[in-house]
Formats: C-alpha cells, sequence, structure tokens
C-alpha cells in the first residue's frame, strides 16, 4: 500500500497516518493567554463555514474563559468568510455594536490581519 499522511484531519480507522490539530485546546490556550494578560471582555472573529475548525476553536475558547467566570456574548461574534476581506468585515461588525472588549480571537491569520486593518484604520492601537 502506498504511503499516504493525512494532514489536518483524524480518522480514527488510520489514527497512525494522521497529524492533526487540537483546535479546541488551541481555543482554551488562547483563553488562558488572554486571561493571564488581564482581559476580561471578549470578542471573536471566526468563519462562517460550519466545519470543524472554526466550531471546535471557538468552543474551546468559550470554554476557557468560562472555567474563569467570563462569557462570550452571541453578538460580539462575527462570522464571515475566512479570509483578509472577510476579517475586515468582520471587525466593522463589532465596531458598529457600539460594545466595548478588551481582547479579540479571530479564527485564523488572514482574519486577523483584516480586522487588525479595520481596527487600526478606526484609531485603535493594537499590539
Amino acid at each position: 500500500m502506498p504511503g499516504l499522511i493525512l494532514i489536518d484531519r483524524f480518522i480514527e480507522r488510520i489514527k497512525h497516518r494522521c497529524v492533526w490539530l487540537d483546535n479546541a485546546e488551541g481555543g482554551k490556550l488562547a483563553a488562558r493567554h488572554l486571561l493571564a494578560m488581564a482581559h476580561n471582555s471578549f470578542a471573536s472573529i471566526t468563519s462562517q463555514y460550519e466545519i470543524d475548525d472554526p466550531l471546535l476553536r471557538l468552543q474551546g475558547f468559550k470554554d476557557g474563559i468560562l472555567d474563569a467566570g467570563f462569557t462570550l456574548e452571541n453578538k460580539l461574534i462575527a462570522k464571515q468568510e475566512p479570509t483578509l476581506q472577510g476579517g475586515e468585515i468582520a471587525a466593522q461588525e463589532l465596531l458598529s455594536q457600539n460594545i466595548p472588549f478588551s481582547a479579540l480571537f479571530v479564527y485564523n491569520d488572514a482574519m486577523a490581519i483584516g480586522a487588525i486593518s479595520t481596527f487600526e484604520d478606526n484609531g485603535f492601537r493594537v499590539p
């Protein structure tokens, strides 16, 4: 049988050939990091697609902040295309809510770059 390795997918039957991310744990790690930096109000930008990666990352993040006694309000979760432009649009949606938050959890790098651009264009300093 030819060698086959699956990247970012887990199939129990061939788990010895799978390399995957623990998306839920990644979300929890992000939450712990932001909590350690004393953040206590959160928003999120995530993919509009109902697939495992964004769903598990967001759930892990929610679980991580919930463990510390915080929640993520649904109105502070913006869902868009998982692209730079999607991140820009999602950030605009969050800003239009006019609800302050101190930390933002974003699904992927492209969306984060778009969000940073939008926040900076609106006078926010993004570290």
